[in-house]
């Protein structure tokens, strides 16, 4: 990893075929043996079939596949620094305009680069992993002055897209080195951002530093015009859910967005907890790969997100 810290001296495009060409090389082997494990499994399902056929013309192990995902290969984000700040930001494209996003103090430009080309891919609207879509833009716009729920914010690139929508957002983020970004992101809409720096859980426990969402708002104030709960924090999306169940009592009208992928059994645990509490979902479609998260088992494909809402009282 040495020489990619001196390779991002060379000019962009130069530096993203550096990292293609060392991943190639880095992958090769265990790609190998991913292909011959597919090659033996006889029940995939038709997305599953057309995602290991994206996997055997690939040449490297990526988490998205198809042409799709390609077109971001030799893409870097449009990058700036705040000399004011002392900051450098990407440019984010949003329905109300290209915005800044603010990244940590000191993140080098060429990762600052790569970090928003990430963004976008897994944003894309053919993308598995993608938030928003048209049916959750116009719920927020008929709800007017919502509140939006975002659990692992990182960036903010979901708040970012639904802010000048909303009349508050919750921003539930464990890492609060990412606060000092997030307050200049969203600096001229600072009184609808409230930041949280608390794992979610299913409980509150001030050692551990967590928390439940109905412990949090019965000490504060219950919203009641919820739009939108995003859940994106590292496979503690059910116990989020479990420490919420007063939070959407209260607000049946809320859509849920909650990724899948973070670990082999979360799609099953999720969606068993949302038939049972009476709500309908239905899931982005196409498969990832995320390798590098928590235990690994054939056919390594996982879904992205899953939204979901509450079914009606007469059943539709």
């Amino acid at each position: 990893m040495r020489l990619r810290y001196y390779a991002e001296l060379l000019p962009g495009k130069l530096y993203l075929l550096y990292c293609h060409i060392e991943d190639y090389f880095l992958d090769k082997k265990k790609r190998k043996e991913i292909i011959a494990e597919l090659s033996k499994v006889s029940s995939l399902d038709a997305e599953q079939e057309t995602c290991f056929v994206q996997i055997k013309k690939e040449k490297e192990l990526y988490i998205f596949h198809g042409k799709w995902a390609r077109k971001y290969d030799y893409y870097l984000s449009p990058y700036g620094y705040d000399k004011k700040l002392d900051l450098p930001y990407i440019i984010y494209p949003t329905e109300n305009g290209k915005k800044r996003i603010y990244l940590k103090r000191g993140k080098r430009k060429k990762l600052c680069q790569t970090y928003g080309q990430s963004i976008l891919k897994e944003q894309d609207e053919q993308s598995p992993h993608r938030y928003m879509n048209k049916g959750i833009t116009e719920h927020i716009d008929r709800m007017q002055n919502s509140v939006v729920i975002d659990l692992g914010v990182a960036e903010g690139n979901f708040a970012a897209e639904i802010v000048d929508k909303v009349g508050k957002v919750f921003l539930f983020e464990a890492d609060n080195s990412w606060n000092e970004s997030l307050k200049a992101t969203f600096s001229d809409q600072i009184e609808k951002i409230e930041i949280v720096n608390n794992y979610v859980s299913d409980h509150t426990d001030i050692k551990e530093g967590c928390i439940s969402l109905d412990e949090y708002f019965s000490a504060n104030v219950m919203p009641k015009n919820v739009s939108v709960i995003k859940m994106d924090i590292e496979g503690a999306e059910l116990s989020a859910l479990c420490g919420m169940k007063k939070v959407l009592e209260t607000n049946p009208q809320a859509i849920l967005l909650i990724c899948l992928y973070h670990t082999q059994e979360a799609e099953k645990e999720i969606t068993e907890f949302l038939s049972e509490n009476n709500y309908e979902y239905k899931i982005r479609p196409g498969y990832m790969t995320p390798l590098s998260l928590g235990k690994q088992v054939v056919p390594y494909m996982r879904r992205g997100v899953l939204e979901a809402k509450k079914r009606s009282n007469n059943g539709s």
